[in-house]
């Protein structure tokens, strides 16, 4: 396949380890086929022609979007056994949303790999997601693909709760805030114990710099009042 020569074009040894080891840290394990990642995050604009052949990510675009939307209603299928068919389906669209597929590839940091000419549009980054779920499931399978999606970005970035409220949904507000200014934003969260149960401490960093500070029974919890502080932070220096 020509999609073979696709990982040779990944320039720089150093950049090549740091996808190397995206891939393997996002995976769990190393992947098989190298090729597929390479070509995920390869953007039409950058399109390589080999032997002929246009070569970019909209194929696996396709594929991950098809792919994705059947596992997240599967994971919504398990998790709400009682909820009818309207509000899985609202809720679905919620997470595989554009805007919250962008926030998840900002989160998880595609951008530093995507391969790209020209300005960055808005919504390359959830494309991208798309095109790295094609890829896996082509790799891997439905059924790891299932366990990687769920592990990786839904128990890390997605908040249920919130999604449904939608208009407390603090983090996802300062994602979309951080990528509208293009901040560098982290979450760091230590785990703890309190009462006997366990209790997560948040702190949230702009550009290297702490700035809001959260607490709560869950990570989601103590991100969200982390997010809160920050939000309500970066409001008070603009009405000075």
């Amino acid at each position: 396949m020509l999609i073979h020569k696709i990982f040779r074009t990944v320039k720089g040894k150093s950049k090549k380890d740091a996808f190397y080891g995206f891939l393997i840290q996002l995976l769990g394990q190393k992947p098989r086929k190298r090729e597929l990642y390479a070509l995920a995050f390869r953007h039409k604009s950058a399109s390589l022609y080999i032997e002929g052949q246009k070569l970019n990510n909209e194929r696996l675009e396709y594929l991950g979007d098809a792919v994705l939307g059947a596992i997240i209603a599967d994971i919504l299928f398990e998790k709400y056994p009682n909820q009818k068919e309207g509000f899985l389906t609202k809720l679905r669209s919620k997470i595989v949303g554009r805007k919250q597929l962008n926030q998840l590839g900002f989160l998880l940091g595609v951008q530093q790999f995507l391969v790209y000419h020209g300005t960055l549009a808005e919504n390359v980054l959830g494309n991208c997601i798309e095109a790295l779920v094609g890829a896996i499931y082509l790799d891997l399978g439905y059924e790891k693909t299932k366990k990687i999606i769920s592990r990786q970005i839904i128990k890390k970035y997605v908040d249920f709760d919130a999604l449904i409220k939608n208009d407390k949904n603090y983090k996802s507000k300062l994602v979309e805030w951080a990528q509208h200014e293009k901040k560098k934003l982290v979450f760091s969260t230590d785990e703890t114990e309190k009462n006997g149960r366990p209790y997560f401490y948040t702190k949230v960093y702009l550009d290297d710099m702490p700035f809001g500070e959260g607490e709560g029974l869950s990570k989601k919890k103590s991100q969200q009042e982390a997010s809160k502080e920050t939000l309500s932070k970066i409001n008070q220096s603009k009405e000075q």
